[in-house]
Order: structure tokens, then C-alpha cells, then sequence
């Protein structure tokens, strides 16, 4: 299939208003630059000129979030998020994130708060409800088509679960769970082994996006990805499982 083109801006500036011109899709990133993310999304409205690509625009909204079965739980976990962020700011460089143990102990200046006071105060934190909630009110005051849910927390389960926390709020039970298959694959793959689900079947099919209210699929073509990402696989023993391959990708439309 042909590779879809966006255009990624931060601000009204240049990245705008050619995605504008172009008649090609917006991601306006909120996650990094929350002030001016309005003006990045006007600014690419008033520039658009329709193509063969784009009727009309069509804007996604990155956006930090953390889900936990407890507001006060997701906001421990999303605790490290500001170490993070001051590390990259003060020109440290990317620290390894946190723990939540680590965030506690730190003791903040108010310049290191100052630093990082956009970021931490505009992420979503809390449970599915309540993030589902404030990801609808950043759709309705940008107008977004889609929101990119980026998830970073110090273990990798709970970021897994933030994900399907989420998506079951959305009405998207199906999601986790091929979510959680997906990144299955692609730890199998990485170790050269052969994933294999809970009923012994090969477990190969693409993770996908929580977009705004529906997943939208974003590895490319199931069966490529079969191909390309489990590369230690007999192709043999490939072409024998393919139909179940198949029938797992179809689950997870």
C-alpha cells in the first residue's frame, strides 16, 4: 500500500501552513508544544487547499496520557514524566525514566518546576474516565480528526495497561488485547524466536493506534509485517500458519 504523508508542526509556522498548501494531513504536537498548538491547527486550516490526497483538512492531536485503574494511581506513575522532561530541557540530555520512587525523592527548585510546568501540567493522568473525558475536550477545542496517544511510564506493563484501559473506555475491548499480542510479536521478534499465542497458534499480527474513537491500524499490510518483523522464522512453518495469521489480523480490525 502507499505510504501515507503528514506533516508534523509544533507551531503556526512554516510546517503549518505547507501541510495547509500541500492539502495533506496535519499532526499538531501538543504533547510537546501545549501553548500553541491552536495556533499550529489554525494555521494549517486557513492554509489548506484541497488535493487529491485531502477533500478537507484533517488535523491529529498528540497527546501524553497515563491510565490506571485510579486517578491517584495514574498520577504516581506519571510522576517521573518531569525528571524526564527537565533532563532533555536543561540540555542533558534523555535520562532513563524514572520510577515513581525516584520522582518522590527528588527535590525540586522552582526553577526546575518553571522548566517544566507546560508539560506536566497539560499531560493526562487519571483513571479511563477521566482521561477520556479531558481527551474529549482537547478534541473539541482543536476540532481534531484523531488524537495519538503516547503513553511513557517506568514499567513497561503499565504502559501496556494504560493502553488498554483506554481503549476499553472507547469501546475498543478488542484493541487491548490485540495491542497486547503485538507487542508480544515484536519482543518475540526481536529475540529471533517464534511468538505463539495463549492456544499455541502463531501469534503475528500488527499492534494498533488508539485514535479518536476507533483504532486505526498502523504497521502497514498484516502479512508484511508476518514477513519482515519475525525474521527468524522457517518460511515453511509461515506459509503453513498463514490462514491463522490471517484470521488473528481480521479479529484485530
Amino acid at each position: 500500500a502507499d505510504a501515507e504523508i503528514w506533516i508534523l508542526g509544533s507551531s503556526a509556522g512554516q510546517s503549518a501552513r505547507v501541510a495547509g498548501a500541500q492539502g495533506l494531513p496535519f499532526a499538531a504536537n501538543y504533547h510537546v508544544s501545549p501553548a500553541t498548538v491552536r495556533a499550529a491547527v489554525s494555521a494549517y486550516r486557513s492554509a489548506f487547499r484541497p488535493s487529491s490526497v485531502l477533500s478537507r483538512p484533517h488535523v491529529l492531536v498528540s497527546a501524553d496520557v497515563v491510565v490506571a485503574p485510579t486517578d491517584a494511581e495514574a498520577r504516581e506513575l506519571a510522576a517521573p514524566y518531569g525528571l524526564w522532561v527537565r533532563s532533555i530541557r536543561s540540555g542533558q540530555g534523555a535520562m532513563k525514566f524514572a520510577s515513581p520512587a525516584t520522582a518522590v525523592a527528588y527535590s525540586w527548585s522552582d526553577e526546575d518546576r518553571a522548566l517544566v510546568s507546560d508539560r506536566t501540567s497539560t499531560q493526562f493522568a487519571g483513571s479511563a474516565a477521566t482521561v477520556a473525558k479531558q481527551l474529549r475536550v482537547l478534541q473539541d477545542a482543536t476540532g481534531a480528526d484523531e488524537l495519538l496517544v503516547t503513553t511513557i511510564t517506568h514499567s513497561h506493563a503499565d504502559r501496556v495497561r494504560s493502553q488498554e484501559l483506554l481503549a476499553r473506555e472507547w469501546g475498543l475491548a478488542n484493541l487491548g488485547r490485540c495491542f497486547r499480542r503485538g507487542v508480544r510479536l515484536l519482543r518475540h521478534a526481536a529475540e529471533g524466536e517464534r511468538p505463539v499465542d495463549e492456544s499455541g497458534h502463531d501469534d503475528a499480527h500488527r499492534p494498533a493506534q488508539v485514535a479518536a474513537g476507533h483504532a486505526r491500524e498502523v504497521a502497514g499490510d498484516r502479512a508484511d509485517v508476518g514477513r519482515d518483523v519475525v525474521g527468524g522464522v522457517d518460511p515453511h512453518h509461515r506459509r503453513d500458519h498463514r490462514s491463522e495469521e490471517r484470521r488473528v489480523g481480521e479479529e484485530c480490525r
